[in-house]
């Protein structure tokens, strides 16, 4: 992460653009070459060539002076030394690409951001993937993938970079537009994809997610939206492996709205396996997808791949941001053997705009340690799910003016079946009061506040207020 900050730093605030120290702390700079002044068929040809004329250590190669539509027929890094280090930066292209491009130890793309707002043409530094794209993701980050052999990550990053996926069908395509693997200490902002309607990011590709996981990452300012007319399948960012990170800043923008219809693979954001942990994603916006955050079978307090000392929790925290799945905002479920523990979401605002039979946030099978921090409930359908089976040690926090709206017939449930553990509210709820001629037949185990009943057994109306309790088929104000 050091690397490329000071990588940045010199390339974008140096007067001059052809010197900046080299990212290993070298005396030496890295020597310049200019692509568009070299020959070559396409620009793709013509980085490779200005690749052969930097020395073995490495250097830039700069490309801003390609612009309008360009073509890469070729991985330009593919072939080049394991050891060389390389960083291309390209101004305001729209490239056609055929390949896959694969980053391995010291390749880094710095590209122009420009505008890739939702229902705008896309500006700046843009890759579009010709049809028929052979490959199962557009760009590949992986720096152990030149070093299989080593124990650990190196440096590699793609920046300021927009992917248009409208000549690929990516539903039927089935891939990622950014695959990281192994990677570490890195700083990865200001991607985009536009009309992508699968997948847009993945960390820890499966099967093998344990053996590439990524570690102390800084995510941020990407953006991912779909096309109006075709409903996602695919979660648009998957988590299989990441520990000890931020993702934040970021809008994920889902295809076609779900129908009323369960719709379980319209996902926005998947964390899901045994390798992530003490990550914190904030200020993210996520919208469209059936459900907003699913989070399934993490690591329990044994840590994650072995990585950390026995009974350290591997906390996930999300932190002010604004879900607006159309059925959940998140959905939080395990397995036995492998629950979801340690989730912290910490939003002062659930009350978004759900669908009209939208939970807001449900804790389901297999949930344990888990802290839920709100203000304010909207009305949902219900709006707090919390337990379905073995619920285990929860917390949950209400700031004194919380506010859980049940106006539209709404209930706010605490556990169904076979709940164990405990949960504590803070600050109380306040029940804003069923009338006994209201009171009706719900199930035993009901607890309402009856503002006109008498404190007597069974209820009766014509007191100044009681609690009632369902039970036995009867309402109890004793």
């Amino acid at each position: 992460m050091k690397k490329i900050a000071l990588l940045l730093f010199v390339l974008f605030s140096a007067a001059s653009l052809c010197y900046f120290t080299p990212p290993s702390g070298a005396a030496e700079p890295l020597p310049v070459q200019y692509a568009d002044k070299l020959q070559g068929a396409d620009a793709s040809l013509r980085i490779r060539a200005a690749i052969a004329n930097l020395p073995e250590s490495g250097g830039i190669i700069d490309d801003t002076g390609d612009t309008g539509e360009q073509r890469w027929s070729v991985n330009p890094f593919e072939g080049q030394p394991i050891d060389k280090l390389l960083i291309v930066r390209l101004g305001s292209t729209e490239i056609n690409l055929t390949h896959q491009i694969t980053l391995g130890n010291d390749r880094y793309i710095i590209g122009t951001l420009g505008r890739a707002a939702r229902g705008q043409l896309p500006s700046g530094t843009v890759f579009t993937p010709v049809a028929g794209f052979p490959a199962k993701s557009v760009f590949k980050i992986d720096p152990a993938f030149s070093k299989p052999n080593l124990s650990f990550a190196l440096g590699a990053a793609v920046l300021n970079v927009t992917v248009d996926m409208r000549n690929v069908p990516t539903l039927t395509w089935g891939g990622t537009v950014f695959e990281i693997n192994s990677l570490t200490h890195q700083e990865l902002y200001g991607l985009r994809a536009v009309n992508n309607n699968g997948t847009f990011m993945v960390f820890g590709t499966s099967p093998n997610a344990g053996a590439q996981w990524c570690e102390d990452l800084d995510v941020r300012d990407f953006y991912s939206a779909g096309t109006a007319t075709v409903k996602q399948t695919a979660p648009v960012m998957e988590v299989d492996a990441l520990a000890h990170s931020t993702v934040r800043d970021g809008r994920l923008f889902s295809a076609k709205p779900p129908t009323a219809q369960p719709d379980p693979a319209s996902i926005d954001l998947l964390l899901q396996g045994g390798s992530v942990g003490y990550n914190r994603f904030e200020n993210l916006r996520i919208t469209a997808a059936w459900t907003g955050v699913k989070i399934q079978n993490l690591p329990t307090r044994g840590g994650f791949n072995g990585n950390n000392p026995p009974g350290t929790p591997s906390k996930n925290e999300f932190l002010h941001s604004d879900q607006e799945g159309y059925h959940f905002g998140y959905d939080i479920s395990g397995a036995p053997g492998a629950p979801a523990s340690w989730i912290l979401i910490d939003n002062p605002n659930l009350a978004t705009p759900f669908g009209a039979n939208a939970t807001a946030v449900i804790f389901g099978d297999y949930t344990e340690y888990s802290t839920l921090i709100a203000s304010d409930f909207g009305s949902g359908n219900p709006p707090v799910i919390l337990g379905a089976r073995a619920l285990q040690n929860m917390l949950w926090v209400m700031s004194p003016e919380a506010v859980v709206d049940n106006s539209g017939g709404s209930n706010l449930i605490f556990g169904r079946r076979n709940q164990t553990g405990y949960l504590w509210i803070n600050h109380g709820i306040q029940d804003r009061g069923t009338p006994f001629e209201k009171l009706g037949n719900p199930a035993d185990g009901t607890l309402v506040y009856c503002p006109d009943c008498a404190t007597t057994n069974p209820c009766s109306r014509g007191g100044t207020g009681a609690f009632a309790k369902r039970l036995n088929g009867t309402w109890m104000c004793n």
